[in-house]
């Protein structure tokens, strides 16, 4: 991990906080609202196209279930879960989301959480689960839901399910 020293305590932290996490003094550089809107525009252009025209399959289905991917009506195309998964690791560089511990969980910076208007926390979290499960939120089952958690506080922020958002 490349680190630099924070522009006021100069202890060291990672170069791509925006936020240093010893003395919370906003660094120089890349600011937060240009990862929120960057990382909220980027998130909106891909739902645009994730709710395009292109979720039923065009390849045979008996190739796809060699493949280890067998498409339902549900389900989105192994294409479409790929957006899912480079949209992620989007979110990942722009410094939204610091860690993905599970399919099901990632580990957001707490302030820029904050920040975040509910329909692009919304959007983040349809995200996690098109690349966890393969599904828009309304088709999750009834055990399937994704979790947004504060990379520093620990706390639980959110929780996608077929019911909807919830905010903790």
């Amino acid at each position: 991990m490349p680190t630099k020293k924070c522009d006021a305590c100069r202890e060291l932290i990672d170069s791509e906080a925006t936020i240093c996490p010893k003395c919370r003094s906003k660094q120089k550089g890349r600011s937060s609202l240009g990862v929120i809107f960057g990382g909220g525009a980027a998130l909106l252009l891909f739902l645009l196209w994730l709710g395009g025209s292109g979720d039923t399959p065009t390849r045979d289905p008996a190739t796809e279930f060699e493949n280890g991917y067998q498409s339902t009506g549900a389900e989105f195309s192994a294409e479409k879960k790929y957006g899912c998964e480079k949209a992620l690791s989007q979110a990942e560089t722009d410094g939204l989301v610091r860690e993905r511990p599970s399919k099901t969980r990632i580990n957001v910076e707490d302030a820029l959480w904050a920040a975040l208007p509910a329909g692009e926390k919304t959007a983040l979290m349809s995200l996690v689960g098109c690349a966890a499960f393969g599904k828009q939120p309304a088709d999750f089952g009834t055990s399937e839901y994704v979790v947004a958690y504060g990379y520093r506080s620990g706390q639980r922020l959110g929780m996608l399910s077929d019911l909807g958002m919830k905010y903790d």
